[in-house]
């Protein structure tokens, strides 16, 4: 028996006996219905994510109350009608999945009965926006200095295929932006050869001029950009050159020949930003070369026809045993700057990473 059936008996019985009804006391009050104060939860609301919901009822009789939940893929109407709810679930957590789908859009209705059988209901739209990309950039190319810095004339190949996407879209475009120097640089970005596929995932540019080149990339996955990721590369001035292996060795001082043979004295690899040697040839040209040699302490002679090889030859019968004789080779670059001047007449300068290096020979 319900509290408003209790009423009507106790008031039927009172009127029975000669009393009026105004003068009952209500042992039993009135029912009072629940209500919802809020549908929760404590999670990321995220596409494709398993949600978990609880509701946040109220009831002035403290009845026990029983919750029902339902969900549709849709926005909630404005106007809540019980009929229209989808099939329920009786829990007092309910859990559902969201659509991975872009347009990732929910209705959650719960109702909640209490044990006199009134009711409330309540419902919440669950939207799951799309999250943008996040941009990632990555010099694979070259390897930098022990400054944190690069050499000039370096080729840069940069990379963004690390780029990702926190709701699993993928990436489908990049642009890149890349500010030189100054107006003198030439530099540009542009697919590395090979092209790779997304050609705008790896690019590649020269640096061409001495400074700092701000690299911006910004990615889009079909619906939102991401943050412009941003790196700056500084580029030192260009260094001077050195020969960095010879044969024979610099350390192989003095030299003992025999006149009646030829002798090859090489430079077989010179390090420098804009004229390496040997390579492929180089944005300022290739490495410069100056050979000269002494006899016996005396001045020193350039040799003739020399000035661009890595090599030279000193032919059988050139000198006699008993000659004593110092060939020097000194590697120069496009730079005036980079002089051997400070050098003196040292026979290896500077010591470390050397332009110039100096046989001592002696033939017997």
């Amino acid at each position: 028996m319900n509290r408003f059936s209790q009423f009507l008996v106790f008031a039927i019985g009172a009127i029975a006996a000669g009393g009026g009804l105004f003068g009952c006391l209500f042992t039993d009050p009135v029912n009072t219905k629940p209500h919802i104060n809020g549908i929760v939860t404590s999670m990321t609301v995220v596409r494709g994510q398993t949600l978990t919901f609880t509701a946040e009822v109220s009831d002035p009789d403290g009845d026990k109350i029983d919750l029902e939940w339902s969900s549709s893929p849709m926005r909630c109407p404005d106007q809540m009608d019980a009929s229209k709810r989808p099939p329920t679930e009786q829990h007092q957590v309910y859990m559902v999945k969201l659509s991975a789908d872009k347009a990732s859009v929910l209705c959650i209705w719960v109702l909640a009965t209490d044990s006199h059988g009134a009711t409330d209901l309540s419902t919440r739209t669950i939207e799951a926006g799309n999250r943008p990309p996040v941009a990632t950039m990555k010099v694979q190319v070259p390897v930098d200095n022990h400054l944190g810095h690069y050499d000039l004339f370096s080729g840069f190949r940069v990379s963004g295929a690390d780029s990702s996407d926190p709701d699993g879209d993928g990436i489908v475009k990049r642009v890149w932006v890349l500010r030189a120097p100054n107006a003198g640089s030439n530099a540009k970005l542009m697919p590395c050869a090979p092209r790779p596929s997304p050609e705008d995932e790896v690019q590649c540019f020269l640096a061409d001029v001495a400074g700092d080149y701000q690299l911006s990339l910004t990615v889009n996955d079909g619906t939102d950009d991401s943050q412009a990721t941003q790196q700056t590369i500084r580029v030192d001035e260009d260094a001077p050159p050195w020969i960095e292996l010879s044969l024979p060795s610099a350390a192989a001082s003095p030299l003992v020949l025999d006149p009646a043979q030829p002798w090859s004295f090489a430079v077989l690899s010179v390090k420098d930003d804009g004229d390496p040697y040997p390579g492929k040839e180089a944005p300022r040209g290739t490495a410069k070369f100056s050979w000269t040699f002494r006899q016996k302490g005396g001045e020193w002679r350039a040799i003739p026809g020399f000035e661009s090889l890595a090599s030279v030859v000193i032919a059988p019968d050139t000198f006699v045993i008993g000659d004593r004789v110092d060939l020097r080779v000194e590697v120069l670059d496009r730079v005036a700057l980079h002089s051997l001047a400070a050098c003196g007449t040292a026979d290896i300068c500077p010591a470390e990473h050397p332009q110039r290096i100096t046989w001592n020979m002696e033939y017997r």
